[in-house]
């Protein structure tokens, strides 16, 4: 299968031979168990390596620069406008029909997939079966294209009034994306398409479910909760949705080397602006204390606590009109952190 040996002609991918060594295992396992055979012969089969090259990720600039260039009014930009801007796969992009959306209410219901069969079922998880709330600029695009395929199937009629087939109505159950006999779009249809406008979108070499992944991404950057991640990607796990579809770019790492950074010089200067103002303290009133550690390349030998002052702290379970004090002695390790 690795050099070609399958029904399409194409060698397989390692992730996807790696997959079918799982499920055998999983099987010849339990054939062990029930006594069917004496040894798992997987054992003896190396495991293939996966070889799924890491997706990217666009910028949400770049983003925002596609979804200008695209024209929602056509079935192939409104596809790719979905993904990006809704990150819906391919094969629920081809499955959307006009009854899974909600104009009034600004929802959009993801629960069927259409798949290379031209098999059009329900999702294969619940998970995968959503209900996704539509952003403004996405309902009214939209609205653009509803408007835009009517108009088509007018001008589709016209043309094939003479004939007894090619007639077009636009229903509920009418695909938002059309292939060019009106039907709806098979998902290696729409993937061609993809290959074809990529170049001239200025994304040659990006395959369709980057835009997916840029999707979730800049969900990812924009702080939006793992959780609610996973509920708009149909992921069964959230883990599955922070390890596999965010991205993490440059800027992001640097940010974080600039936390530390800023983390570790704010410790310096608290301990030097301490130890600068501990000897113009003000006298005469209570204060914390705290030990301040020596720096580890200049930390001095130990050597018996020796009493160097005396200061006084009213004792709080006397009498306010006439308090006592305590007598308490001080290392030269101590400095005054604060008054209370």
């Amino acid at each position: 299968m690795r050099q070609g040996d399958t029904l399409s002609g194409k060698p397989s991918s390692g992730a996807y031979l790696n997959q079918i060594n799982k499920t055998l295992d999983l099987m010849f396992r339990d054939l062990v168990e029930r006594e069917v055979i004496m040894c798992n012969p997987i054992d003896k089969v190396a495991t293939p390596k996966v070889d799924t090259k890491e997706k990217r990720a666009l910028t949400p600039a770049r983003m925002r620069q596609l979804v200008d260039q695209l024209e929602v009014e056509t079935s192939c930009d409104i596809g790719y406008f979905l993904a990006i801007t809704m990150g819906l796969r391919r094969g629920e992009i081809c499955a959307l029909s006009w009854r899974d959306i909600d104009f009034d209410n600004k929802v959009l219901t993801v629960n069927h997939n259409f798949d290379a069969f031209r098999n059009l079922k329900e999702a294969k998880t619940h998970a995968g079966m959503r209900n996704l709330p539509l952003p403004e600029f996405v309902c009214d695009a939209l609205l653009r294209r509803k408007k835009a395929q009517q108009e088509y199937f007018l001008t589709r009629n016209y043309l094939h009034r003479g004939l007894k087939k090619g007639w077009s109505e636009q229903t509920e159950d009418t695909p938002v994306v059309l292939d060019f006999y009106a039907q709806r779009a098979h998902p290696d249809t729409f993937g061609k398409w993809w290959e074809r406008d990529r170049k001239l979108l200025g994304l040659d070499g990006w395959c369709l479910h980057e835009l997916r992944h840029s999707y979730l991404s800049m969900l990812a950057q924009q702080g939006v909760h793992p959780k609610v991640m996973q509920e708009l990607a149909g992921h069964a796990s959230a883990t599955i949705t922070m390890d596999i579809y965010t991205h993490v770019n440059m800027d992001q790492k640097r940010e974080a080397a600039d936390v530390m950074e800023d983390a570790f010089q704010s410790i310096g200067a608290e301990e030097e602006f301490m130890a600068k103002h501990a000897e113009d303290a003000p006298k005469g009133r209570p204060y914390k204390v705290r030990h301040v550690r020596p720096s580890r390349r200049t930390r001095a030998p130990e050597q018996a606590p020796v009493q160097t002052e005396e200061r006084f702290v009213p004792d709080s379970y006397q009498q306010p009109d006439r308090p006592k004090f305590q007598v308490i002695t001080t290392a030269p390790d101590l400095r005054v952190s604060e008054a209370i």
